[in-house]
């Protein structure tokens, strides 16, 4: 064991720690400050200019995506045995296209 090995040794051991702070505080803390801190806008604002237009346009296309996202879900769950195959079909193929490439490789 060098003394590079000691170092990566540590450096990963503070990578992990610091990405699993970061997810604790991501889905702790940043939720309850957003519904302290946040307030909504009501509904009959009076949304116009340049931002305004920004805003309607951003919302149309969230809610586009979001309905998008909905039906893939209700597709997913539908048809459960296909997505299943589907998956494993693609790890399988990936892993019959690396292997040969590391075993090349190495």
């Amino acid at each position: 064991q060098g003394i590079s090995s000691i170092l990566f040794t540590q450096l990963s051991f503070v990578v992990m720690f610091s990405l699993t702070m970061s997810l604790f505080v991501a889905v702790t803390i940043v939720p309850v400050l957003c519904s302290r801190w946040l307030l909504l806008p009501s509904e009959t604002a009076n949304r116009t200019g340049l931002l305004g237009r920004f805003y309607n346009a951003s919302e149309r296309f969230l809610d586009a995506t979001d309905e998008r996202y909905r039906k893939l879900i209700h597709f997913a769950l539908n048809h459960r045995p296909t997505v299943i195959g589907g998956a494993a079909a693609l790890i399988v193929a990936t892993a019959s296209t690396l292997i040969p490439i590391t075993a090349a490789s190495g």
